[in-house]
């Protein structure tokens, strides 16, 4: 009867680590294009770190990032046509990058956490909350939605993948096929 748990919870454990480790890959992969100047419009970058709040629309595109004293708050949207919100509190990090045209990302991290929101599709939307000393991460594809935070997590529409370590919750997968460990 024991062995048996034994080897469902290491199955678990080695399935977790398997899909954060597809997660974090497509999130490099996707944060190395952008560096690499992944979109064709000159970046809208809004940076704070400390007490600080910035905010940015040029054209069709917007930025913005808003942080406490302990923390740090990053925005970027890329395509000129698409918004990235960063914002974070009580020695959080918030990172959030838009690279598409109609994409948004939101980006939310407090209590020592870090949150990544990342947008790499057309209409793609990515939200991203994280929180008591938790990663969070929202990357949304073509259509693609997805949320990562209190709630656990969700994935729906074109390509889209969310992780959040507080919970342990998962999802990745296009269309109508999906690989997740939540109850939604």
């Amino acid at each position: 009867m024991f062995g048996h748990s034994g080897q469902a919870v290491r199955r678990r454990v080695a399935l977790r680590a398997a899909v954060v480790g597809v997660i974090g890959t497509g999130a490099m992969g996707v944060l190395g294009t952008i560096g690499a100047g992944g979109a064709s419009a000159a970046p809208l970058v809004c940076d704070t770190v400390g007490a600080n709040q910035v905010n940015r629309v040029v054209g069709d595109g917007s930025c913005g990032a808003k942080s406490d004293a302990t923390s740090s708050a990053h925005g970027e949207d890329r395509s000129g046509a698409g918004s990235a919100i960063g914002a974070a509190a009580n020695r959080g990090h918030a990172n959030a990058y838009n690279t598409v045209p109609g994409g948004a990302a939101l980006a939310g991290a407090s209590n020592n956490s870090t949150a990544y929101s990342v947008t790499f599709g057309p209409g793609g939307f990515a939200l991203s909350q994280a929180r008591n000393g938790g990663l969070t991460v929202a990357i949304a594809g073509i259509g693609g939605t997805t949320y990562a935070g209190p709630d656990g997590v969700r994935c729906s529409g074109g390509f889209a993948a969310a992780y959040d370590s507080v919970t342990g919750k998962y999802c990745i997968g296009t269309g109508r096929n999906y690989l997740n460990n939540s109850v939604r």
